[in-house]
């Protein structure tokens, strides 16, 4: 029966494969039995030698999902960090420094995003791909008001 790896060294791995938040890591090293106390510790250990840091991770995170034409709104990346266990306070500071620094304009963005899909809503009736496009725009996470008024324009011809 061969050796089960440490604790420690399974974390290294799993974040050698892909940047983690901390109760993701912790999850995903519970779920492969190691005991509570043991990841905690591990955890840690990783904090203290800033190999695990969740606000590094929601920056990157952030960035990639919002970045120029990523195609997805503030609501989609918060929710997706929530979901990954990210304190809410970090995520708010991210997303505001996102939008600080990115000089992108919302309104930019719901552009950019509806133009890339609305290639594929071609030959569509205008009422369809209008409805199409918002509930897309929407899944994504952009702001209601701003997908729907960028998708109407859009499809009348007018931006």
């Amino acid at each position: 029966m061969p050796l089960r790896p440490s604790c420690y060294n399974r974390a290294l791995d799993a974040l050698a494969r892909r940047a983690r938040s901390r109760a993701e890591l912790r999850r995903w090293l519970i779920e492969r039995e190691y005991p509570a106390d043991e990841v905690e510790a591990v955890l840690e250990r990783l904090v203290a030698g800033r190999l695990l840091d969740d606000l590094a991770f929601a920056r990157g995170f952030t960035h990639a999902r919002l970045g120029a034409g990523r195609g997805y709104g503030p609501a989609r990346v918060r929710l997706e960090l929530v979901r990954r266990g990210v304190a809410r306070e970090v995520i708010d500071r991210v997303l505001a420094e996102h939008q600080e620094d990115s000089g992108i304009d919302p309104m930019q963005a719901v552009e950019i995003a509806a133009r890339k899909r609305l290639r594929s809503l071609a030959g569509l009736e205008p009422a369809v791909a209008q409805r199409r496009l918002v509930a897309w725009l929407l899944r994504r996470g952009f702001p209601g008001g701003l997908a729907t008024k960028v998708a109407r324009e859009l499809i009348a011809g007018t931006r």
